[in-house]
């Protein structure tokens, strides 16, 4: 009865803490769920993006995202994420680089080898432009 009693507990306890985490994340706007910008991963070598998101933040454009290698062999590679960000009429209006990440190689049977890039640029892009990544490894 104690167990039964400590997991009801437990689970209220968490149902109870949702809703107030629900609103940390509440000072950023999603620009790529809105249509806003467009954003387009542009595959080189053995790196590549796996998803990416844009959010305005704090009056600045911000994308974050995942690399992961696309091969099993080999060691560990180092890339920076190169971005550009590209107006409706096809001009480049910003770019921006990451800092060097450590990308492992991929092991079959481990779920491992996702490394997060952030990427911030001054302004946020005019509606319909397009963010464009390309992993580049050293």
């Amino acid at each position: 009865m104690k167990r039964i009693t400590g997991h009801l507990a437990c689970v209220t306890f968490l149902l109870a803490l949702v809703p107030s985490l629900s609103g940390c994340g509440s000072s950023r706007l999603s620009l790529g769920e809105q249509d806003t910008v467009r954003l387009e991963a542009c595959d080189a070598g053995k790196v590549h993006v796996v998803w990416s998101q844009a959010y305005e933040e704090e009056g600045g454009f911000v994308v974050t995202g995942v690399v992961r290698r696309s091969d099993t062999v080999g060691q560990p590679v180092k890339v920076t994420v190169r971005a550009r960000i590209v107006s409706p009429a096809g001009e480049v209006l910003d770019q921006a680089e990451s800092e060097a990440i450590n990308v492992p190689r991929r092991m079959v049977t481990k779920v491992q080898g996702f490394e997060r890039f952030r990427l911030c640029f001054g302004s946020v892009p005019p509606a319909g432009s397009s963010t464009q990544m390309t992993p580049h490894s050293s």
